[in-house]
């Protein structure tokens, strides 16, 4: 998920007002850095997982996930707003992959139909008078063999 959304977005008025602003300064530190990993996994992460990369605060982590500030759903990692900016993501993702692909079949047939004019062009403007005759491609090529 990072690779393809680097950024989550977070909003103060949001952190000011939830339930982690009024938590102690080491809980809030260990939900910033839980959220960061949850994203960069892409939003795919299992408890144990989580709990290394936080380097095992197994207490912290299971009263984030008591307070309901974090979701363990059968040792899945579930974060809520994320999963939602994941939905969404992925909504406009698709989206514009669709819009894309339509755009770039319309370009390939404006180019297609660009190489036949221009074939049509070629044929139209070729002059009788300048073809080259076998008499002369005889001569030309004993010339050059020569």
């Amino acid at each position: 998920m990072s690779i393809e959304t680097p950024y989550f977005k977070s909003f103060p008025e949001q952190w000011l007002s939830g339930d982690i602003y009024y938590e102690s300064y080491e809980l809030k530190g260990l939900f910033a850095d839980a959220i960061q990993h949850y994203w960069a996994s892409g939003c795919d992460l299992t408890y144990n997982k989580l709990l290394t990369r936080l380097n095992n605060k197994k207490e912290l982590l299971d009263l984030l996930i008591e307070k309901g500030i974090i979701k363990n759903n059968n040792n899945r990692i579930s974060i809520s707003f994320q999963d939602k900016q994941k939905e969404v993501f992925n909504k406009r993702r698709k989206i514009n992959s669709e819009n894309g692909k339509k755009g770039g079949l319309a370009k390939a047939k404006n180019s297609l139909s660009i190489k036949k004019r221009e074939e049509k062009k070629r044929e139209e403007f070729s002059d009788p008078n300048l073809k080259v005759t076998d008499e002369v491609l005889k001569m030309y090529n004993t010339f050059n063999n020569a």
